[in-house]
Parts: structure tokens; sequence; C-alpha cells
């Protein structure tokens, strides 16, 4: 296997759909999105990245605080996220960062939020 597998990058990647700021995503495009459902293993929820987005609140939530709620801001847009095993994420209230992310129902509410795939501190200045 490692004679066969050598030269391969292993790590997961993630594939992304569009890349688009946040301010630009109004309600007609969140119920056009959610008419795509339902998503599973071959119908993928759209996958985009937006760069720059500021964190303006952050709670490590979760078994062992493995996930993280947030609140991101984007021009006068605020946007409430989820981000799934990503609690040990170095980012903190204030720090502008990159996402990939996806619209989805909260389960408990029904309200509308993103999941953040993944993120990083931004690389747009």
């Amino acid at each position: 296997a490692e004679l066969q597998l050598a030269g391969i990058d292993h790590r997961p990647r993630i594939e992304i759909d569009a890349q688009t700021r946040l301010s630009q995503i109004k309600t007609n495009h969140i119920n056009w999105l959610q008419r795509l459902a339902p998503f599973g293993e071959g119908n993928p929820p759209v996958t985009f990245m937006s760069r720059r987005v500021l964190i303006s609140n952050a709670k490590r939530v979760g078994v062992d605080n493995a996930h993280l709620r947030l609140t991101l801001n984007s021009g006068r847009h605020k946007w409430p996220g989820i981000a799934f095993n990503l609690g040990k994420a170095p980012c903190d209230v204030g720090d502008y960062v990159d996402i990939v992310w996806s619209i989805k129902a909260n389960k408990t509410s029904g309200a509308t939020e993103l999941e953040i795939k993944d993120l990083g501190p931004s690389s747009v200045d």
C-alpha cells in the first residue's frame, strides 16, 4: 500500500461550488437553495466559500466543547452558524475568517443558519 499510495495527497477535500460574500445572500436565494433538498449521498448541499467574515460572537458547545456556535458579520448582515467538530479552531470574537459553508435549517428552532464546514484566518486584508 505504501508504494502504491506514495505521492498521493490523502488529506480530506471539500468541493466548493461558488465563492460569494455573505452580504450578497438574500432570502430568495435561501428559498431557492432549500428547494434543492433533500440532501444526501447523491445530492450534496451547495457549498460556498466566503472570505473576510467577522466573528461577532463565538461559543464552544457540545461534549468537550467540540463545536462552535457563531454569529458572523459581513457588512450589515449577521448570520448565525454552527461549526461541527471545529471547537478547537483558532478563532475568537473580532477575528476575520474565511469560511466554507452551506445553508441548513436548525433542527431545534427550524431557523436558517450556516453550517460551517471549515474556517481559518482570513487570507484577505
